[in-house]
């Protein structure tokens, strides 16, 4: 109530004062919109101080080394027709209505997967990085929609950009002659998905990440990709998720997360899901279950944030551009060539776009130029301030202890002094 009464007061001599000089109150009037405008320019540099916006920076750097993307390829189409008609399918398994009439008594998906799709002897005929194919390993996956799909994998950097020190791959159009006069009809080829080593190939995952450089390479056909980098660096800040797992792949995260929801809610599991904890679907409604349920995940974007996937904090994003492709004489086969032209890479990286010294900055300026005050004004502010909320109490209870011990010590004297008088 004290401290109350204390700002009435105040309030009161204010008010008074003003009446008596109506020139003050322009002042104030003055002061008070200044105040109110410091005070949300303020607010507005506190809340980019706690939420700072992003910016990016870019520069080119010279690389002493080169690294290779990763080079999946997929066939299309991924199934051999005769083996489908054999389980009286349709020539891909997404259509439902070819599931009506396959042997479910006899036979598994795992065989149509196993039979109908095509081995690493049946997709290439040679591959090498920089002329060497120790340079490389490859690694299958299995899929739904792409049946077996090949992951071609840099296990070397090269120092030297061109052609020689790039990728050479052949791929097999087909082993017979049946199979080479069908690829002859034009409508088959192979889908090639360029992406970092570490993320592994999914039909799903990687693709909705947007770190994918996807292209389609006719059968019979000679093609020359001349490649380039940027390297990509997200902001470790506030709110920035990211993962510095360089072992660890977001995409094959995300893929399982939601095949591990589709088999929860048709209690049944394909070939193609990795993990899987239940058995593979063995009549047709269970099978026609799962591929609307995956028609839904396919088509409805955004699941992947129910999954709680990190994204990589540093990430490759590989670009490609096509220098030379022309048709190929000759018997069943395409020829790729995937390549640098320069060591010259593209490096991204997000900043931070407030920081303490900024705030400062415009704190200082806000209050000086709106409000005319300065280090020495702010020091008087602060100490009057202080005067009237502690010090004023602080001095009062210093002199009225003083007093006392001022009292204190007279009394005492003027008792010595009796002493003496009545001593004599």
């Amino acid at each position: 109530m004290k401290l109350f009464e204390k700002f009435k007061h105040i309030y009161l001599k204010i008010i008074d004062y003003c009446m008596q000089r109506p020139k003050r109150i322009v002042r104030l009037v003055v002061l008070a919109g200044c105040c109110i405008i410091v005070f949300f320019q303020l607010w507005e540099c506190v809340s980019k101080l706690l939420k700072p916006p992003v910016s990016t920076h870019s520069n080119f750097e010279l690389n002493e080394t080169m690294h290779y993307p990763a080079i999946t390829f997929c066939r299309n189409p991924p199934f051999k027709k005769d083996i489908m008609a054999d389980y009286n399918l349709s020539y891909h398994p997404t259509l439902t209505s070819g599931w009506k009439n396959f042997p479910f008594h006899k036979k598994t998906l795992a065989d149509v997967y196993e039979q109908a799709t095509y081995s690493s002897e049946e997709f290439f005929r040679s591959f090498s990085l920089e002329k060497n194919s120790s340079n490389i390993k490859i690694v299958m996956s299995l899929h739904f929609t792409y049946g077996r799909c090949y992951t071609v994998i840099p296990l070397v950097t090269t120092k030297m950009p061109w052609k020689d020190s790039g990728y050479s791959i052949r791929l097999l159009n087909g082993q017979t002659q049946k199979e080479f006069d069908t690829a002859m009809s034009g409508d088959e080829g192979w889908n090639m998905f360029l992406h970092m080593p570490i993320e592994e190939f999914t039909e799903y995952g990687i693709s909705s990440s947007g770190r994918i450089e996807n292209l389609y390479v006719e059968f019979n056909e000679e093609i020359e990709l001349k490649m380039s980098v940027a390297h990509y660096t997200y902001f470790r800040g506030r709110g920035t998720k990211c993962s510095d797992d360089h072992l660890k792949s977001t995409s094959v995260c995300i893929e399982n997360c939601i095949w591990r929801h589709i088999e929860e809610k048709v209690n049944c599991s394909g070939p193609w899901m990795k993990h899987a904890e239940f058995p593979y679907c063995d009549n047709y409604e269970s099978i026609k279950n799962l591929i609307n349920e995956y028609d839904n995940m396919i088509n409805s974007y955004g699941n992947e944030d129910s999954c709680e996937c990190l994204k990589p904090c540093d990430t490759s994003i590989y670009s490609s551009f096509v220098m030379n492709r022309k048709s190929l004489e000759g018997l069943g086969s395409s020829q790729i060539y995937v390549y640098y032209t320069s060591k010259m890479v593209t490096k991204l990286s997000e900043k931070s776009g407030y920081d303490s010294t900024q705030f400062l900055a415009d704190m200082g300026g806000s209050l000086g130029f709106l409000l005319g005050l300065s280090v020495i004004g702010f020091i008087i502010i602060l100490e009057k301030f202080l005067g009237y909320m502690f010090l004023d109490k602080m001095v009062e209870k210093y002199l009225k202890k003083k007093n006392e011990a001022e009292q204190m010590s007279k009394k005492e004297s003027e008792g010595v002094k009796e002493g003496k008088f009545l001593d004599m």
